[in-house]
């Protein structure tokens, strides 16, 4: 009885390990291609993840840029969001080009998304509340007009698209 015990304590203890790992690696995208690479995280855990890190990122940026005053706050919070997302791109692309098994894991997710992307996409807009989709839709029209007055291209729409297909 003592060793059965000692089994699901066991058992337990690994299974809480391996959560409190996964919600340290979920916010960080990096973290999990590096977990699906590995072996750590198989292709849909890592998926789920970037999806629900991508969730909370959104909701978070969204509760920023509108709890701001209209005008030169907002301009300034762009500023600083576009710099994020062009520093992250670059970074994202760095590591790639130096780790061959996080190029791989990107172009296999990629891949895989493809075919099936526009439905997760629309499955992933449709779980999102009518308000919080007319703010991301506002702000997403505010970031594009922000990256044309700097002199930016516009974001690329698909992966292809970023890699000029």
């Amino acid at each position: 009885m003592s060793a059965i015990i000692m089994v699901a304590a066991v058992v337990a203890y690994r299974a809480r390990s391996r959560q409190q790992w996964f919600a340290s690696i979920q916010d960080d995208p990096l973290k999990v291609l590096e977990a699906v690479s590995q072996g750590r995280l198989s292709s849909e855990e890592g998926y789920q993840a970037m999806m629900q890190a991508l969730r909370n990122r959104i909701y978070r940026r969204l509760d920023e840029y509108f709890a701001l005053p209209p005008g030169a706050p907002r301009e300034q919070y762009l500023d600083r969001l576009i710099e994020e997302m062009q520093s992250r791109r670059r970074e994202v692309q760095t590591r790639a080009a130096t780790r061959p098994a996080i190029a791989q894991t990107v172009r296999q997710l990629e891949q895989r998304a493809g075919p099936d992307r526009a439905r997760r996409m629309q499955t992933m807009m449709e779980q999102v509340p009518p308000q919080r989709r007319a703010q991301l839709a506002e702000m997403a029209a505010a970031v594009m007009k922000r990256r044309l007055s700097r002199g930016l291209a516009p974001l690329p729409q698909t992966p292809a698209d970023a890699q000029g297909r």
